[in-house]
């Protein structure tokens, strides 16, 4: 049975590093949201690409890819507001700005659902998302 268990937990966990699904916390701190990407907690992690859309009507506000393959990030700090072009803290190599075409930033406001997708590789399984909002105060 302890065999059993041991295979079962050894195959999610393989599984989960083969589908290179980057690990994705938002946490909410009044009119703030850092999506934490960070590896057990510490360590940077490889990001292919990140999209952030406004669930109230379906549009992508902001979107980053990668440069290189080895691209890594810790974390992406979000407020309500005007926000930079590049809210992301950069471990390893570069990324792009695809959305806004230009360097002006983004807005977002509070009452508006938002959703973060994250992708370790530009593989469809590789996504990882997680939907927010900033509470009216």
């Amino acid at each position: 049975m302890r065999r059993l268990l041991l295979l079962i937990i050894m195959t999610v966990l393989g599984a989960s590093c083969f589908l290179g699904r980057p690990p994705l916390t938002v946490r909410l701190t009044g009119s703030t949201a850092t999506v934490d990407v960070r590896t057990l907690g510490e360590y940077p992690t490889n990001v292919a690409r990140v999209r952030l859309l406004d669930t109230t009507d379906g549009k992508v506000i902001w979107e980053v890819k990668a440069r290189d393959a080895n691209a890594q990030i810790w974390r992406i700090t979000l407020g309500v507001g005007a926000n930079p072009a590049m809210p992301v803290e950069v471990s390893h190599g570069s990324y792009r700005l695809v959305v806004p075409t230009t360097d002006n930033g983004f807005s977002m406001a509070s009452g508006r659902e938002y959703e973060v997708e994250v992708w370790g590789t530009e593989r469809r399984w590789s996504r990882g998302s997680s939907r927010f909002e900033f509470v009216n105060s």
